[in-house]
């Protein structure tokens, strides 16, 4: 993901802007998010993650608030999937090895 993947309709430079994102896994589609909301100049922005998962990190993107922390594994459940599967469940669940 890049960028010029990314629209808004637009960030006014006084606002609070607070990115949210379900996974922050090499960090590529989070930086391009934050390119575009920086472009904005937004008054203060911070980001959210339900799952930060550091040992993937290709890119160093800063993360304020992370629900969970985790190292290896693929993340299921609730819209997340693996191969199409799993993504009906209503808990997170963490799969280890896919078979």
């Amino acid at each position: 993901m890049s960028p010029n993947d990314v629209t808004l309709r637009e960030i006014h430079s006084a606002r609070e802007v607070l990115v949210v994102d379900d996974i922050a896994d090499e960090g590529r589609t989070l930086e391009a998010v934050l390119q575009v909301v920086r472009s904005g100049e937004p008054h203060n922005l911070r980001v959210a993650v339900l799952v930060s998962k550091h040992g993937q990190r290709k890119i160093n993107v800063p993360i304020d608030y992370v629900g969970f922390e985790l190292k290896d594994g693929w993340v299921v459940g609730v819209g997340m999937d693996l191969d199409d599967r799993f993504r009906n469940l209503d808990y997170l669940a963490i799969v280890e090895s896919p078979q």
